[in-house]
């Protein structure tokens, strides 16, 4: 666990893991990128892109991992549509933000 934290520059003992601030992009169709940032906290996940905001709170995401080189997938339950969804985004540092989002977890369920 040490080797993973000191890989991805992450500082459990610090808790600077807390929060986090990353770039995306979200592909809406193959010739539109759309650059945003994702925010991993206590609270949630935050997705921001120009002037819209969507927070997927921690109890209702379901999955996060990466697939193939640069995608993110976050798999969440929409309380408001009764349904799970899923995200695709694109992003530099697929690991660290799932690496993140698995400190959070596990912060809050120590604690």
């Amino acid at each position: 666990m040490k080797e993973t934290v000191e890989i991805y520059g992450l500082d459990c003992k610090n808790k600077k893991f807390i929060e986090h601030e990353y770039v995306i992009y979200e592909t809406e169709d193959k010739d539109k990128i759309n650059p945003g940032r994702l925010f991993v906290s206590q609270d949630g996940i935050k997705l921001q892109f120009n002037s819209d905001q969507i927070l997927y709170k921690l109890e209702n995401v379901k999955r996060c991992f990466f697939k193939d080189e640069n995608v993110i997938v976050i798999e969440y339950y929409d309380p408001i549509n009764d349904n799970f969804s899923t995200n695709y985004l694109n992003t530099d540092v697929p690991e660290k933000i799932c690496y993140n989002v698995l400190c959070i977890f596990s912060y809050i369920a120590a604690a």
